[in-house]
């Protein structure tokens, strides 16, 4: 089952489970969350699709960490203006029911029968369990210390990744991978229109 903790000001928040061997990684307290690489991962399974189903894909394997995401920013300006309104919103994306749909978002047991309807009733939905559901498998191999119940709503405990996200290793091999991603689309936009960047000629 899902715990919640209320930090201290100035702590780092994090929804957590209580599991044995929980335990924290090198840094993790120096690191949040990188919603963007989920985003590109979705982007890539559907690379060679039409735009909509990239489209989809990438919002596909963001949704799952809007409300933690906003929950963070919430967080920050607690910290910063000391808002009780802040404090109030980060209360409510970070430790109330609503987390429940975080969780849900995660869940192999939820998003999969949805990707599986999508193929057989709704096809234009594909991409966006696609996203989905790789954001859970990514979350499930690289979250060692925050991990999701997985296979909720099943009252199982939750999976500690192969490693974490927030290991300085995995982070800088993360962000050289995103290095050469965004080389890489870049030079795919330029060849899929070589026609921008060039100069316009001169009337003879």
């Amino acid at each position: 089952m899902t715990q919640f903790f209320h930090e201290g000001k100035g702590g780092l928040c994090r929804d957590s489970f209580s599991y044995k061997g929980q335990g924290r990684s090198n840094g993790s307290e120096y690191e949040t969350m990188r919603t963007y690489t989920h985003g590109v991962i979705g982007y890539l399974l559907y690379a060679k699709r039409p735009r909509h189903q990239q489209r989809l894909a990438i919002m596909g394997g963001i949704l799952p960490d809007v409300f933690l995401a906003l929950g963070f920013v919430a967080h920050y300006l607690e910290n910063f203006t000391h808002s009780a309104m802040a404090a109030e919103l980060h209360v409510l994306l970070h430790h109330s029911v609503l987390h429940t749909v975080t969780i849900a978002m995660h869940s192999f047991v939820l998003v999969g029968p949805c990707l599986a309807l999508s193929a057989v009733l709704y096809r234009p939905a594909l991409p966006f369990f696609v996203g989905m559901l790789a954001h859970g498998i990514v979350d499930l191999l690289t979250h060692r210390q925050w991990a999701y119940n997985h296979f909720f709503p099943l009252p199982l405990a939750p999976l500690a990744g192969l490693f974490s996200y927030t290991d300085r290793g995995c982070t800088v091999v993360e962000h050289a991978l995103l290095l050469l991603f965004l080389v890489w689309w870049v030079l795919k936009r330029r060849r899929s229109h070589p026609g921008v960047n060039r100069k316009p000629q001169g009337l003879s």
